[in-house]
């Protein structure tokens, strides 16, 4: 006998538990509608007593300098490697002649031995005080023999007249031939001794000559065995600050050894690697600042003085030199006393160079932007609405623009999106939407009325 089938209970369980869930999924829809269409939109007042109160400030248009940033590494203008400039040992150096001091032109360093040097000093003086006495006596020569060449001459001529009286009494025959000979004889004698003497005139300018040029190498001679014991003393060539000392007293410096590094730190300059692009607004006398690349970031005010005259192709970059002055007075007694935090050399640094060829551009507090995008109001009726506006990537800078603001120091420079004389939200725009009614505090825009457009940058 066969046996039934048996009811399938599995079965319909499983279609029970779908037609429940879809039931349960379309209520969940239906609920979920009912709240979309039933949930009420942002209440917008339209009373002015309502709205929110916002305060703004007035674009405008003004000329804002190019600022240009670029990077490097502070050097000292002027600073000298002082070494020796002859071989002796170090027989003194000043207690206060230590890395961090001050010191003044003129000031003592080292001091070697000068014994070798004023020997050889004392020994050159002495061959010139004797070639300057051989002129002196070739000078007393030349007048003798020129004393002498005239009384020859003259003894010549009374010769040669006593031998004319003595050829005529020999012709009446009253003298006879010896004498003629005699005085002939003397006369010949007397011709050479003055010929002698002319000779001797004749030289005297060739042995002046050769005496002066040799007194001329004796006194070099002299002046740099001078020069050279003056040399044992090293002295500060200029004002500056201590680096280093090296020397210690016994020890033996050889020439060109070191002895010290003075860094004058009035006037500092950093060469300052700017975008090649610079090079058509940036000129020499525009205005720059240069910032420590530390967490105090300390400022220092400079100025451009050079610029070089070739971009580098690799970096596409130039070079800009901007000079800082720092007040130091080296005739104090604490010569660094109220300097401040001084710009040192061999400091990294980020510089900024405002051009003072600047054109006018739409400015606005920095912190009224919001990722490239500001709030502005604008009339509708007899309120103010709120419009979200984007504009084009700004140019940060940091300045003062007093006929704006006299407390705003950050910037944005807008190229395009806003325009001259548009109203700018500066507060609650995290609390605003686009098309909202709002309040708007005049007290900005009152003053920038009376201020008036700026024509000209910080």
């Amino acid at each position: 006998m066969p046996r039934p089938n048996p009811f399938p209970w599995r079965a319909v369980s499983i279609a029970v538990r779908a037609l429940v869930g879809t039931g349960v999924l379309l209520v969940g829809v239906g609920v979920l509608g009912l709240l979309v269409r039933t949930k009420e939109g942002p209440h917008r007042s339209e009373h002015g007593e309502t709205a929110p109160l916002v305060r703004t400030t007035v674009a405008h248009r003004t000329l804002v300098p190019d600022v240009w940033q670029g990077y490097g590494t502070a050097r000292a203008m002027q600073a000298v490697e002082v070494a020796a400039q002859v071989s002796a040992r170090v027989v003194e150096r000043p207690g206060g002649i230590e890395p961090g001091v001050p010191v003044r032109t003129g000031d003592l360093l080292v001091r070697l031995d000068p014994r070798d040097y004023a020997n050889r000093a004392q020994s050159a003086s002495q061959v010139v005080a004797a070639t300057k006495s051989d002129l002196e006596r070739l000078d007393v020569d030349e007048a003798a023999w020129r004393e002498q060449l005239a009384l020859a001459d003259e003894q010549v001529g009374v010769e040669e007249r006593e031998l004319d009286r003595t050829l005529a009494a020999a012709e009446r025959g009253a003298a006879v031939e010896s004498q003629i000979e005699r005085r002939r004889a003397e006369i010949a004698r007397m011709r050479r001794e003055a010929s002698q003497y002319r000779q001797q005139l004749e030289a005297v300018p060739a042995r002046r000559a050769a005496l002066i040029a040799q007194l001329v190498n004796q006194e070099a001679a002299a002046r740099i065995a001078a020069d050279d014991l003056e040399r044992t003393t090293i002295r500060s060539p200029i004002d500056g600050v201590l680096q280093r000392v090296d020397p210690r007293p016994g020890e033996l410096l050889g020439v060109g050894a070191p002895v010290a590094r003075i860094i004058d730190l009035r006037r500092i300059e950093a060469p300052l690697r700017l975008p090649v692009s610079a090079a058509a607004s940036v000129a020499v006398g525009d205005r720059a600042d240069l910032i420590a690349d530390s967490p105090a970031a300390t400022r220092w005010d400079g100025r451009v003085v050079r610029i070089a005259p070739e971009a580098d192709a690799r970096t596409r970059t130039i070079t800009v030199f901007v000079e800082v002055e720092q007040r130091i007075d080296y005739t104090a007694d604490d010569p660094l006393a109220g300097a401040g935090t001084l710009l040192l050399p061999g400091q990294f640094v980020i510089g900024r160079v405002y051009s003072g060829r600047g054109e006018p551009r739409v400015l606005v507090p920095r912190r009224a932007l919001d990722s490239d995008r500001v709030m502005v109001v604008v009339r509708e009726g007899d309120g103010w609405r709120l419009r979200s506006r984007a504009v084009a990537p700004p140019r940060f800078i940091e300045a003062a623009f007093p006929v704006l603001d006299p407390d705003e120091t950050q910037w944005a420079v807008i190229p395009t999106g806003l325009e001259d004389g548009e109203r700018v939200v500066l507060t609650g725009r995290d609390e605003l939407a686009d098309g909202m009614a709002v309040r708007v505090d005049d007290a900005d825009g009152a003053r920038s009325s009376e201020r008036g457009v700026p024509r000209a940058g910080p």
